[in-house]
């Protein structure tokens, strides 16, 4: 009886070992695909922010983003997620933010624009456009957040932040 016991523990013993080397075999393949994946990380820059629409309870502002993929296999953007703020002296005032989840896939050593409208309240705006006025006609836009690619099953956040005058006038 002690000999079946002596082997079942043996066994036992045997799968919680080769279980924590699976464990730790996952973990350092996830952390070296997620260097290889920060080493080759996609350049991200807005290109645009534009008014383009104005009503009486919000305004609609254009912001471009355009991901560069300098991989040599494409990669897939699943989220793209920003704030936007103003500048009112020396501080910034939030307006709004913006989340899009749409998979967008971009091919090797390529890139991909993207155009993301947001809808922000006119009571932001219009302390924006008072700011703007105070400033002679227009006033600095912060763009800032992040854009999550994945390439194979790791994704991984790359941040950006921009910032731009942006004219009240047309």
């Amino acid at each position: 009886m002690s000999k079946i016991l002596t082997q079942k523990r043996l066994v036992f013993g045997i799968v919680i070992l080769a279980v924590c080397l699976l464990i730790v075999a996952f973990v350092a393949a996830r952390s070296y695909i997620s260097c290889q994946i920060e080493k080759y990380a996609a350049n991200v820059e807005i290109t645009s922010i534009t008014l383009r629409a104005v009503s009486l309870t919000e305004v609609t502002v254009d912001v471009t983003v355009r991901v560069e993929n300098p991989n040599p296999i494409g990669a897939t953007v699943d989220r793209i997620a920003y704030d936007i703020y103003f500048q009112e002296n020396d501080e910034w005032v939030y307006l709004g933010k913006a989340d899009r989840t749409e998979d967008i896939t971009i091919g090797s050593n390529d890139s991909a624009s993207l155009n993301i409208s947001n809808e922000i309240e006119t009571l932001s705006i219009i302390e924006m456009l008072l700011e703007a006025v105070r400033q002679w006609g227009a006033v600095n836009l912060k763009v800032n957040g992040s854009v999550w690619i994945k390439i194979g099953p790791v994704s991984i956040g790359v941040p950006f932040e921009t910032i731009r005058a942006l004219s009240a006038w047309p």
